[in-house]
């Protein structure tokens, strides 16, 4: 471990230390996502930094009176850095990742649904066109899944000691035990959450975006200059799960993606009428795509062709 940083680490738990050496050590937790060394993958990375962190919050609960308050800095200060030592073994370690976590991954194809029982209890239904990864088992100390794109209704597994992760592009869902639909967007930018049951944390990055509780939603851009907005529902379950997709004032972009999503078709159009247009109309995933086109046509008159997987509406 790098002596200067152990000697950072020892005064930040001191509260001995200067702004500028506190900007060391926040710029160097921050830049363990970055870290290349040992892992495979992103997701890898922000696992390892979540165990990390449990083990920090675990071992340091703060007492109360000043004589526990001296035992309290002892035990954080050995806490966290035993830990730091440890992830930096563990991403340091040649080939020490590679056979530690079996991740699986999940690809629903056009027009199917697919359910998945993760180790923990918790239940994912994953809908069409969606892909989703995840461990076969958990660690002592986090619950870390990754929706990489698609929908997922997910009914999590009460645990208290164990926050259940998700994390998506650039936005991340953090509960204990609830229910809720996480839909991503890629073309349109789109994230949406929904929740049923019990109460939903979501973050991008270091900013906390909302709270969220039963019968509220939020809708969110991954790309900067979208507008965040907070939502609220009726919802027992999302209607895709009994096989209805409702689409209510939504963008051409948004349309697109849905189509793409169901029946693994890309819809372009360059005429502007259609591109701004807002459309709502219900369809059922057993509807053949041809009999959906007519319904977004017949808006305004509009006809489309069609060569192989790609849609011209004009």
């Amino acid at each position: 471990m790098d002596e200067n940083l152990f000697t950072l680490l020892k005064k930040y738990l001191s509260g001995n230390v200067s702004v500028d050496d506190r900007s060391q050590i926040n710029d160097w937790y921050d830049n363990l996502d970055k870290a290349e060394a040992g892992f495979k993958t992103p997701f890898e990375r922000r696992r390892a930094k979540d165990d990390l962190w449990a083990h920090i919050q675990a071992g340091t609960e703060r007492p109360t009176g000043k004589p526990a308050l001296i035992r309290y800095w002892s035990a954080a200060a050995a806490v966290i850095l035993i830990a730091t030592a440890s992830l930096l073994y563990v991403i340091n370690r040649p080939g020490s990742r590679s056979g530690q976590i079996n991740y699986l991954s999940v690809t629903v194809p056009a027009g199917q649904t697919r359910e998945v029982v993760l180790n923990d209890g918790s239940h994912v239904w994953l809908n069409s066109g969606s892909s989703f990864k995840y461990p076969s088992k958990f660690s002592d100390t986090s619950r870390l899944v990754q929706l990489i794109r698609g929908e997922a209704f997910f009914k999590v597994a009460k645990d208290p000691g164990r926050p259940f992760r998700i994390a998506s592009e650039k936005i991340n869902t953090s509960v204990v035990g609830t229910s809720f639909n996480i839909r991503t967007l890629r073309s349109s930018g789109l994230y949406q959450i929904r929740v049923m049951t019990g109460k939903v944390k979501i973050t991008s990055g270091h900013t906390l975006l909302a709270t969220l509780t039963k019968n509220t939603g939020l809708n969110a851009g991954l790309y900067s200059g979208q507008k965040l907005s907070l939502t609220t529902h009726n919802e027992a379950l999302p209607a895709w799960m009994s096989g209805n997709i409702l689409l209510q004032s939504v963008s051409f972009n948004e349309l697109a993606d849905v189509i793409d999503q169901y029946y693994a078709v890309h819809i372009q159009s360059a005429d502007p009428d259609v591109l701004d247009g807002s459309y709502s109309f219900t369809f059922s995933r057993k509807d053949k795509l041809e009999s959906v086109l007519n319904i977004i046509s017949s808006v305004n008159g509009m006809q489309y062709t069609r060569k192989g997987n790609q849609v011209t509406i004009k």
